[in-house]
């Protein structure tokens, strides 16, 4: 008798390898060819995954956002019944970024990875106060993010 297939929970979609930062920390950082699927291989892909029934796919990277078709992306997955979110380092998040984001309902991951700016200079070297004015932002415009 076959096995019956377990649904995942959670799917982790490292959509781009491409980055604006260069972590000391980061698991992508020069480990990975900056290649992703182009946007109907991408859709596909979206397509497979809700033929799965998970909860929640997570779009992460590298830096998600960089995809110029992101948004594109996120639209398809909203056709889906799942909820989703988008891990990024924020420092490219403008208001017209964070009003797409609340718009298509994303949950931000923000890797805002130390307390201090200093601390955060020595593991990312920039960005500090990008990076804090798009937490900003994210509030402002009302898109949930941790």
């Amino acid at each position: 008798m076959p096995m019956e297939m377990i649904k995942p929970r959670l799917v982790v979609w490292i959509c781009t390898s491409k980055c604006n930062l260069n972590c000391i920390h980061c698991y992508t950082r020069g480990r990975f060819p900056s290649r992703e699927l182009d946007t109907d291989k991408a859709l596909k892909l979206i397509d497979e995954i809700a033929k799965l029934e998970p909860r929640h796919v997570s779009f992460t990277g590298g830096e998600p956002l960089l995809r110029k078709d992101i948004f594109t992306l996120l639209e398809r997955a909203n056709e889906y019944d799942f909820s989703k979110d988008v891990v990024t380092n924020s420092t490219i998040i403008t208001r017209e970024v964070a009003k797409k984001l609340y718009e298509l309902d994303v949950n931000v991951i923000i890797s805002l990875d130390a307390a201090s700016k200093e601390t955060y200079m020595k593991m990312r070297g920039w960005k500090w106060e990008k990076a804090l004015e798009a937490v900003k932002i994210l509030a402002e415009e009302g898109v949930y993010f941790t």
